[in-house]
């Protein structure tokens, strides 16, 4: 089955109250037994095949803690369509039993159970319950222990994020980082016609000092007449015809501004995305003052007329939070996983008077 008819059937057995996990005879006892016996991926195929994985979903959803205890140990054997349907159990179950679901999240920023997939509003079309937001955010405000703490305000922050998407008419999920080395870097199916296409990075040095030195980029898509270069609209980032693209590491512990390529939906729809954070350096008194952020959405888009695919800015937002590392924004805005050589503060700071 689709995973989209999948997620719509889901819902209307959530709305309904339906325990199928109950009427089917699957206990979370069950499937714990064959994850440790068989594995995740073989569990999961028994489940499919035997038609049982639903309950295996409406058992997550219920808010019942042995069933979400199981989704970290399901989601490495999960395929595009089971996948989809362990995140949205967990939003699901997000009001009914928050500290369980905070506890089972990934804070790498997995794409099948990170903060960012389950605190992001995931749902597709008008699955969303009645009531949802309102919920969620009297859940959340319900968690005290000091061991979920820094999980409660990531997924605050992701929450309010997908909030300030959802009230601008444009929501952001599933944001899949594409990963990226110095030189040139191949991605399959990058434009809007699935052609394959590169991302080349590189260091530019204009000075000595750490203003002086940028992190460019520059995106190329194969076409029928050869290579294209993708420009970018509606924004200050670009030089050289609008073509390259700078991230600004400054010195290292207080990035000014990230840059980062990815795969996502935008109101459920794919989308090739560029998400730039940019910390906001127009009142500081010192560069590692913390200070508000915004963040750029850009969308992969065809220009019919000239026959060419362009960046273009789609939302813009800004944190309520402060940072003096542009990376951190990121991650609590979007749920994309820090980077692996990190230096930054572990949280946001409080904002300056």
């Amino acid at each position: 089955m689709a995973p989209k008819v999948r997620t719509l059937v889901l819902a209307a057995c959530l709305l309904t109250l339906a325990g199928s996990a109950v009427a089917a005879g699957l206990t979370p006892g069950q499937v714990g037994a064959s994850l440790r016996a068989k594995g995740a991926k073989q569990t999961i195929g028994d489940l499919w095949n035997s038609e049982e994985w639903s309950a295996v979903e409406d058992g997550i959803s219920s808010g019942d803690s042995a069933w979400i205890a199981l989704a970290p140990e399901l989601a490495p054997g999960s395929d595009a369509a089971t996948a989809e349907g362990l995140g949205i159990s967990l939003a699901f179950a997000l009001p009914r039993n928050p500290a369980a679901v905070l506890a089972a999240i990934d804070m790498r920023g997995g794409h099948i159970l990170g903060v960012g997939r389950v605190c992001g509003l995931p749902f597709i079309e008008d699955t969303e319950p009645k009531g949802y937001r309102a919920e969620v955010l009297s859940a959340l405000s319900r968690v005290n222990s000091p061991r979920l703490r820094e999980r409660k305000q990531s997924c605050l922050r992701t929450f309010q994020a997908a909030l300030d998407f959802s009230d601008s008419g444009d929501v952001l999920t599933d944001v899949q980082p594409i990963p990226l080395k110095p030189g040139v870097n191949p991605v399959s199916d990058l434009s809007t016609e699935r052609q394959d296409g590169v991302i080349v990075q590189a260091v530019h040095q204009d000075s000595d000092t750490a203003d002086g030195t940028s992190i460019q980029f520059l995106v190329l898509v194969q076409g029928a007449g050869g290579w294209q270069t993708v420009d970018v609209r509606g924004s200050p980032l670009a030089r050289v015809g609008q073509e390259l693209i700078r991230a600004i590491p400054h010195a290292g512990e207080d990035w000014k501004r990230t840059v980062t390529f990815a795969r996502a939906k935008i109101n459920g729809t794919p989308a090739f995305v560029m998400l730039v954070a940019e910390r906001d350096m127009s009142k500081v008194k010192t560069v590692y003052d913390p200070v508000p952020v915004d963040l750029l959405i850009y969308r992969l888009q065809p220009d019919v007329v000239a026959e060419q695919d362009h960046l273009v800015l789609v939302d813009k937002r800004r944190s309520t939070a402060c940072y003096q590392n542009a990376w951190l924004a990121l991650k609590d805005m979007t749920g994309v996983p820090l980077p692996a050589d990190y230096e930054g503060p572990a949280a946001a700071a409080p904002c300056p008077k």
